[in-house]
C-alpha cells in the first residue's frame, strides 16, 4: 500500500508539473509590455523545481518501499502556500490566467498532503489502521 501511495505522490508532483506548464499555464511575460517577468512567472519556475523534487522522493522511496510522509507534507505545504502572496504570490488582477493556474495547484497539493497523511493510517504490509 505504501508503494501505491508513493507511486499516487509521484503522478500528482506530474500533474503539478503538467498544469503548470500545459493545461493552465502562466502568462507569458514576453508578450507583455514590460521586459521584467511578473511574479506569477517565479511562482511557476517554482513550483516546477519544488514537484520535481516531490517526484523524485516518491520515486526513491517506490523503489525502497519506504515512506516519508513529514517530507511528503511538507513539501504539499509549501507548494500549497507559494502562490499565496506572502510567499511568492501571483499577480493582483483576477482576471489573468494565473489565478486558475493557482486553483488548480492548491488542490493538487492538498491532494499530496492528504496523501502525505495517509502514511500514518498504514501499518506493515497492505492493513489500514
Amino acid at each position: 500500500m505504501k508503494k501505491k501511495l508513493n507511486l499516487l505522490v509521484a503522478l500528482l508532483s506530474l500533474l503539478m508539473i503538467l498544469f503548470v506548464r500545459v493545461i493552465t499555464p502562466v502568462c507569458n511575460h514576453s508578450k507583455s509590455m514590460s521586459s521584467m517577468p511578473m511574479k506569477c512567472h517565479y511562482t511557476s519556475i517554482s513550483i516546477v523545481l519544488i514537484s520535481i523534487i516531490l517526484f523524485v522522493i516518491s520515486i526513491e522511496c517506490w523503489r525502497k518501499e519506504t515512506s516519508l510522509p513529514f517530507t511528503i507534507i511538507a513539501i504539499g505545504l509549501i507548494l500549497f502556500i507559494i502562490p499565496s502572496n506572502s510567499i511568492v504570490g501571483i499577480c493582483n488582477n483576477h482576471a489573468m490566467a494565473c489565478h486558475s493556474t493557482s486553483i488548480s495547484i492548491r488542490a493538487i497539493s492538498s491532494l499530496v498532503v492528504i496523501s502525505g497523511l495517509s502514511f500514518f493510517f498504514i501499518k506493515d504490509g497492505n492493513k489500514i489502521v
